[in-house]
């Protein structure tokens, strides 16, 4: 399938995410990166029309550098947190902690959980407000039916057998541990982009809500710190005892879409996986 240079994941996942960062920077915290930058006058009619393609140009870069940093940070705390979608799509037990050879906690993955835990705090301290609550209207990350999840992952372990010969007896040993493992799911989209138009459209556009809801969690969370750092330091300002809650608030509910979109990809994927092909309803039919 044929993709357009500047797709909708350039606007949703770069442009719109980086320019929602300026606008916050400018409207909550008064600071106007783009007159800054070029030393413009405010007062001067002519400075909007020159400040708009850098303003873009700012953003799309801003952008692409909070993809990366929301990867590192919400993307990997989401996994640590349910593990990947292609797993608890099939398995319901997930441990956030992991020993070690030792049997012991003390590893460095369970360093490197805490401190995502203490990172992404306002995420952290909701979902545990929410456990002990016992509110499990945000939780997104679902397990299919047991009946569902043994036909969709049946087909998926014969599209890897039969159309891309791959041995899947240690993929099918594994499945109560790691599901469909990520480097294997990874075989399974690429297969359904390439041969199911239909499907390959829907992942685009699952791909490009999940990264605009990612990169967006995380510009909230930076605006959380942000808001935090000036009502420390700037004896408790009424209008930060508002931001703080808010910003704390829409962190939380786009790091919820995400792990929803993200789910919903995977879903897809598997799903086109299950549906398809002629090659498998032919062996199928001959045996």
């Amino acid at each position: 399938m044929k993709q357009n240079p500047f797709g909708l994941y350039d606007f949703l996942g770069y442009l719109i995410p980086g320019a929602l960062f300026l606008y916050t920077l400018h409207f909550f915290f008064g600071n106007n990166i783009i007159y800054e930058l070029l030393r413009l006058d405010d007062d001067i009619q002519h400075s909007e029309i020159m400040t708009f393609i850098p303003a873009v140009i700012l953003a799309y870069i801003i952008g692409h550098v909070f993809s990366l940093l929301s990867s590192f940070f919400i993307e990997n705390y989401a996994t640590s947190l349910y593990g990947y979608p292609s797993k608890y799509i099939f398995v319901k037990k997930h441990n956030f902690f992991i020993k070690n050879n030792n049997d012991s906690y003390f590893n460095y993955s369970n360093a490197r959980k805490i401190i995502l835990f203490l990172i992404l705090l306002p995420i952290s301290f909701t979902i545990i407000i929410l456990k002990i609550l016992k509110i499990s209207i945000f939780e997104q990350a679902k397990t299919l039916p047991q009946d569902l999840s043994e036909v969709v992952f049946k087909k998926c372990m014969l599209i890897l057998n039969i159309n891309l010969n791959i041995n899947t007896e240690k993929i099918e040993s594994d499945k109560e541990k790691d599901g469909i493992s990520r480097d294997y799911f990874r075989i399974l989209y690429h297969f359904i982009f390439e041969n199911s138009e239909k499907h390959s459209a829907k992942l685009q556009n699952y791909v490009a809500l999940y990264g605009f809801c990612r990169n967006i969690s995380f510009i909230f969370l930076i605006n959380f710190w942000i808001t935090s750092y000036f009502l420390i330091f700037n004896n408790f300002e009424y209008n930060n005892l508002i931001l703080l809650p808010l910003m704390l608030v829409l962190s939380f509910l786009f790091f919820t879409g995400f792990v929803k979109f993200y789910r919903r990809y995977t879903l897809e994927a598997l799903m086109g996986a299950t549906v398809f092909n002629k090659k498998i309803l032919n062996t199928e039919n001959e045996s």
